[in-house]
């Protein structure tokens, strides 16, 4: 199915992030409120590839990708320093695994990056330019060697706090970030394939029954309490709706109220275990 060829009357890019962020919110009230159903998590797992799949988009149609993926790296930096900084001045009483670890900034920049790298690959294949592949291919190797120096330092029991905490601000670790490596691969994935909506969403279909194997096994429980990262399918469906349409925009209110209602529940959550 080509884009040329979808419904019109489906939703936009505005309407699709919006409903986003209305399963964003159930998500984390179950991430720090241990009474919330388990269904309100396992809405959430629509919302990260939801996301990915406004960054594709946004990676196509942006007319500066440097300003795009900059505005994600200072997001990442800014929250990576606003976590530390609400859990410093509101520390869990009595449970020690109540942290904050969202920073889905991390993973769009690191996403976008590597969709920069896959086109420059595809710019050496089309020109034949052997020099341009090895560049990408190298460019790619990049971020993981340095996620792999940063887990050697950090591995490290006579490195200082503040030096492990510098490391985790400002390199965006593909192995720790939010989703980690896989959330970067579907990412990609579908800016690979948006050309062609059926095979974007295929792919992404495939990607997540396969989470269903990284499981521990196959039963009811497990498939629907456990290991539930495979409902992800469903945000195939808000895919297929995409009508191509920007919509009204709000550019700047995910950055503000992804952080913000994290770091609100995150308090309030404290104050009732107080």
């Amino acid at each position: 199915m080509n884009l040329t060829t979808l419904n019109k009357k489906g939703i936009t890019m505005t309407q699709l992030k919006l409903i986003g962020i209305i399963f964003m919110i159930f998500d984390h009230i179950h991430e720090f409120f241990n009474f919330a159903p388990t269904w309100f998590n396992c809405i959430g797992r629509l919302v990260a590839p939801m996301f990915l799949f406004s960054l594709a988009e946004g990676m196509y149609y942006t007319s500066n990708r440097k300003k795009y993926l900059s505005r994600l790296y200072i997001a990442s930096v800014l929250m990576a320093i606003g976590n530390t900084l609400v859990m410093k001045l509101f520390p869990s009483p009595t449970d020690s695994s109540m942290i904050i670890i969202n920073n889905i900034f991390a993973t769009l920049f690191l996403t976008g990056l590597y969709i920069v790298f896959v086109d420059k690959f595809k710019l050496g294949i089309k020109n034949k330019s052997f020099k341009i592949i090895v560049q990408s291919i190298l460019l790619m190797l990049l971020p993981l060697l340095l996620s792999a120096l940063s887990l050697m330092i950090m591995s490290n029991e006579n490195i200082p706090l503040i030096i492990f905490q510098i490391i985790m601000i400002f390199i965006p670790n593909p192995m720790l970030v939010e989703g980690g490596i896989i959330f970067i691969i579907i990412g990609v994935m579908l800016y690979i394939f948006r050309s062609n909506r059926t095979k974007e969403v295929l792919i992404f279909i495939i990607i997540s029954l396969a989470s269903l194997f990284m499981g521990s096994g196959f039963n009811f429980h497990v498939t629907f309490v456990e290991n539930y990262q495979w409902m992800m399918i469903f945000a195939s469906i808000f895919m297929f709706l995409y009508n191509n349409k920007k919509g009204t925009g709000y550019k700047k209110f995910f950055y503000i109220f992804y952080p913000s209602h994290i770091y609100i529940l995150y308090i309030l959550s404290i104050l009732l275990t107080k």
